[in-house]
């Protein structure tokens, strides 16, 4: 794989000798060619490789390339029989030019690149302080050594050196960044393009250069504007190199449209780069806001995949209706939710005679409000796949207005809830389950197996509730322990069987004789507890004497001599009593009415 140019910029050691040795073949080249044209250079390239070679470094190469551009400067101007003393003079005017390019248009915040338009006009201020700069520096050497100054050639020295760095600069870098993209994406149909428009550009130079009987000077800007709309600034820039190469080897032989120009080679090469100018004013700015286009195109098309790929992961799509032309637009995805091909033509009628008949008209109200008033909306609907099966959607819209006030477009968002909303309803009953295994759980924790009554605990932690509440609100509470008299003989004469119907009956006796604010537990054995918040003592002992009068009237079918009989203990709410103080008190209160004989009811004070 070829390399990127970049990747030997600014730390590779040959990078400084390879911009000395190619300074010095465009300083040699340039001191030839004006040496056929009475000494007048029309471009000094050298100065663009200088100024190409620093922007692509780093800075601590600079030094390194000033130096092999100086040894390069010196040898090319002594080659060409310069005295030593304006060869340094001249050299010097070059590296000074360079440098104050350099740290005009290289900044930190800004990337070295001829696709920014506003980076360009930053670059072409500095090329033209560094040209005054040196053409200035030119002018007092050669008035050192001439004795008066010669304007001329200080002008002269400007104007190609500005030239130089225009044209060459910008196809050094554009290259040095493009190379690598040119080569990863050359296909056949690429290479034979590049040749035809360089060829045309070729041909073009050469009409408008070379022959005189049909005016074509105007040729090379179209070749130039071509190769600028085909290739970007690397068209531009070497479709403007190619223009000069061609238009400068024209100059001696005075052929072409530049050879009409009247008043000697000095007029013809003025005017030449004056051209040259007006071809690089026309290109380069054309070449950065079509790179600018190009790039925010290529943004745009980031930005549609990345959303169309949040898109696909979140099941949300986007539509716009315009009510002026009744034009609507549908995202792959508001397609693919439909189960629809992207693409199918659709309109606001179809796409309401999607949803479910019975969500049709409020989804019309929806739309048919947002078109008259303006408001935003958002509901949630059916619609209708093509299989006939049902997908639940969530859509929203919002409104846009013209300058005069009236809806111009109604963007909206569509998502496919059907999961969710399957995975609420899961939720939910999963909840509900929950809810009802933990009731039941809890139910089983608090209840006595054998009679279906509250157990112990639950007994007893009623009991403390009575108890606070009979604190917080001075509410009645009354307490009845209760024992079935001579159980432990039943169970022997008539079985554990017998015992445990004995016990069941007798609750379900309890239970159809309390309020639903009472509570009967079971504290062990054949002990239970009533416990009658909000009751008298007076109204307790009716109530304890009814259902042990009903207890001793109770008979039995399989067992008919079977006689049974409760003694119960009761007692009435303190205001220092707590639980084990109430039941301790209703159970002394029990075997005293055990003593004296048992079926009674005996009340503790």
């Amino acid at each position: 794989m070829m390399p990127k140019i970049g990747r030997y910029i600014g730390w590779r050691p040959l990078w400084p000798l390879f911009i000395g040795g190619l300074y010095f073949v465009c300083a040699w080249l340039g001191l030839e060619f004006a040496r056929q044209t009475e000494g007048i250079a029309t471009v000094w390239p050298a100065s663009g490789i200088l100024v190409a070679g620093l922007l692509l470094a780093s800075r601590r190469r600079w030094a390194y390339i000033v130096a092999a551009a100086a040894v390069a400067g010196m040898a090319s101007n002594l080659l060409d029989g310069t005295p030593v003393l304006q060869s340094i003079g001249f050299t010097l005017a070059n590296l000074v030019e360079a440098c104050i390019v350099v740290s005009i248009a290289k900044v930190p915040w800004r990337k070295v690149t001829f696709h920014d338009l506003r980076w360009i006009a930053r670059f072409c201020f500095a090329v033209v302080a560094g040209a005054m700069a040196s053409g200035t520096l030119s002018l007092l050497i050669t008035a050192a050594s001439a004795g008066a100054p010669t304007y001329a050639f200080g002008l002269s020295w400007f104007a190609t050196a500005a030239l130089g760095m225009l044209i060459v600069t910008p196809l050094f870098v554009t290259i040095a960044h493009g190379l690598e993209e040119l080569r990863t994406q050359s296909t056949g149909a690429n290479v034979f393009e590049v040749v035809i428009t360089a060829g045309i550009v070729i041909g073009c130079a050469v009409l408008a250069f070379f022959q005189t009987v049909v005016p074509a000077i105007f040729l090379p800007f179209c070749a130039v504007i071509y190769a600028t709309y085909r290739f970007g600034p690397l068209g531009a820039a070497s479709g403007v190199m190619a223009t000069a190469i061609v238009g400068i080897v024209s100059i001696p032989s005075g052929m072409g449209a530049v050879g009409l120009i009247l008043g000697g080679i000095g007029h013809i090469v003025w005017f030449f780069q004056f051209y040259l100018l007006c071809l690089l004013g026309s290109a380069l700015p054309l070449a950065a806001l079509l790179a600018a286009r190009e790039s925010v195109h290529a943004e745009t098309l980031r930005e549609k995949r990345m959303q169309d790929m949040a898109e696909k992961s979140s099941n949300v799509g986007h539509w716009v209706y315009s009510p002026g032309n009744d034009k609507l637009f549908w995202s792959d995805e508001t397609y693919r939710i439909h189960g629809l091909a992207p693409g199918a033509p659709r309109n606001i009628e179809n796409s309401v005679e999607a949803y479910h008949p019975d969500d049709r008209a409020m989804v019309s109200q929806c739309v048919d409000r947002a078109i008259a008033g303006g408001e935003p909306f958002s509901f949630s609907a059916r619609i209708v796949m093509p299989d006939g099966s049902y997908k639940s959607v969530e859509s929203r819209g919002e409104v846009e207005f013209d300058a005069h006030g009236e809806v111009r477009d109604i963007y909206g968002i569509i998502q496919d809830i059907t999961e969710r909303l399957a995975s609420l309803e899961a939720l939910e009953e999963a909840r509900a389950h929950a809810v009802s295994e933990a009731a039941h759980a809890r139910h089983l924790a608090e209840t006595d197996h054998l009679t279906g009554v509250a157990n112990r605990r639950k007994a007893i932690d009623s009991l403390e509730q009575e108890i606070e509440r009979f604190h917080r609100m001075g509410t009645r509470l009354s307490v009845a322990v209760l024992d079935v008299d001579h159980f432990k003989s039943i169970n022997d004469r008539y079985g554990h069987g017998v015992g445990d119907e004995v016990l069941r009956r007798l609750t379900a006796l309890c239970v159809s004789e309390l309020r639903k604010c009472d509570l009967v537990g079971r504290l062990g054995g054949e002990e239970f507890v009533i416990i009658l918040p909000g009751t008298s003592i007076d109204g307790a002992m009716a109530l304890v004497e009814r259902i042990r009068e009903k207890v001793e009237a109770m008979t039995f079918a399989d067992e008919p001599d079977l006689r049974l009989t409760i003694s119960i203990g009761l007692t009435g709410m303190q205001a220092d009593a707590d639980a084990t103080f109430l039941l301790q008190a209703a159970d002394g209160a029990l075997y005293e009415a055990k003593r004296q004989g048992r079926n009674q009811l005996r009340f503790a004070a």
